[in-house]
Parts: C-alpha cells; structure tokens; sequence
C-alpha cells in the first residue's frame, strides 16, 4: 500500500465523523435451485441463507468505523426487520445510531438481491428487488431540526 494512504487511513483514527444519507439494507437471500415452476417458466429456490449488510450511507458509517473513527450515522429508517438488523450491524461495530430515526409510516430502504445456485452449477444474482420510498419533506425538515446539534 502507498504510504500517502497510509497516512490518510492513520488519521482516521478517533476522529468524530458524522454521515447523514439514505440507509439502506443490502439483503441478500441465497438459496438452492430445486426447479422450474409449473406457472411460469421461473426458477424455484429452497432458502438457505438471509443476510443482511450496510448499504448506501450506512455503509460509509461502517466503513469509518472500521477505518478507526468515531462514526454517527443520521438518517431515517422504517420500524422493520431492515432497521432492526441494519442498527446491529452498526452498533456491532460501535457506530453510534442514535441519529437513525424511525418512522412507522415508511419502510427502510432495501435493495434484496437473490442469489441462485446448485451443487453443480456456480451461483449467481437472478434478481435484485428495490425498495424505496420517496422522502416527505416534512419529515426531512424534523430530522435537520433534531440533528442540528449534533453538527
């Protein structure tokens, strides 16, 4: 590695940054193909793996935090599964999450990719399911309001 980003990576280290951006969940779903669908001509998985990773903003904040830095992440999220395992990955990591807000009117933002494969055959992205709400600027307004502080 270059010693200039070296230096750059070194002074990362217990710097307080603070991320504000779209959280998103990056899911995954890994399963093994069992056959074609007698409705369509479509491939039928059996589920063998969810897992669920930082995407977007989040994953800067884990990519701080991981660099050495303070993170503290702001955004919105929805009250789901997502934001319950997006906030764990996180904090896992000792992000602080307490500028993540959720809103039970809105779902967090996912982007599910489904990975398919057998034990004969390499294991590829079929498909990728997107989720995104569009932002209420009411919303967005009361989210600076409350984080203003923390600038």
């Amino acid at each position: 590695m270059k010693p200039e980003l070296i230096d750059f990576v070194e002074k990362f280290k217990g710097k307080r940054i603070l991320i504000i951006g779209d959280m998103i969940a990056d899911i995954y779903l890994k399963g093994d193909i069992s056959r074609i669908s007698r409705e369509a001509p479509v491939l039928v998985l059996i589920e063998s793996e969810e897992k669920t990773v930082a995407g977007g903003a989040a994953n800067v904040v884990n990519n701080v935090a991981t660099l050495g830095g303070k993170a503290f992440a702001v955004g919105i999220l929805g009250e789901d599964k997502g934001a319950l395992n997006l906030k764990q990955i996180l904090e896992e990591n000792n992000v602080n999450t307490e500028g993540m807000f959720c809103d039970q009117n809105r779902k967090t933002i996912t982007k599910t990719r489904v990975i398919a494969g057998g034990r004969a055959t390499v294991s590829q992205q079929v498909v990728r399911i997107d989720y995104c709400e569009p932002h209420t600027c009411d919303f967005n307004h009361k989210l600076g309001k409350q984080n203003s502080q923390r600038i």
